[in-house]
């Protein structure tokens, strides 16, 4: 199959799209919810996996993933001189914990948001829809690693690599 003919099925100008429009295309044909759907799956199957593997979306990607690596970098450096305050980088999610109180209206500010279960802020960079709530920190941090940005005060510079 052609780029071209994958894109015929799954429309998207970027990789979210693709993303978006292949789980539309799913819950409609899945042959679990719709018995004549099986073709149409192998068929939807073979054209996400073309786009998946073209290097359009690879080269915005990498963009992007540079874009967000920015935002996170001028998150941190906004942070690095903030008393008290514990950062801790979880998979994609930057965590704020220690003594958050006397800075609340900062980390507001930047577009961090309150975890009340967890008792820490966190910042995640696009849209995240919860799936499953309560999952404690620990978890997290086994299923995604972790690394303390604490001791990095200085400067956040060498994020991008």
């Amino acid at each position: 199959m052609t780029n071209q003919e994958a894109r015929q099925i799954i429309k998207g100008n970027n990789l979210n799209e693709a993303k978006s429009e292949y789980r539309r295309l799913c819950k409609i044909y899945h042959p679990d919810i719709n018995p004549n759907g099986l073709e149409m799956m192998k068929l939807i199957n073979l054209a996400y996996h073309t786009i998946l593997e073209n290097d359009n979306f690879n080269d915005s990607n990498e963009a992007s993933t540079l874009d967000i690596l920015k935002e996170y970098e001028n998150i941190l450096n906004a942070t690095k001189n903030l008393a008290g305050i514990k950062v801790e980088l979880c998979g994609t999610w930057l965590w704020f914990s220690g003594e958050t109180k006397p800075h609340k209206e900062t980390l507001k500010s930047l577009g961090c948001y309150w975890a009340s279960k967890k008792l820490m802020w966190y910042y995640h960079s696009g849209e995240y829809h919860s799936r499953s709530r309560g999952i404690d920190m620990n978890t997290i941090r086994k299923t995604y690693g972790s690394v303390d940005l604490t001791e990095q005060k200085k400067s956040y510079q060498g994020l991008r690599g």
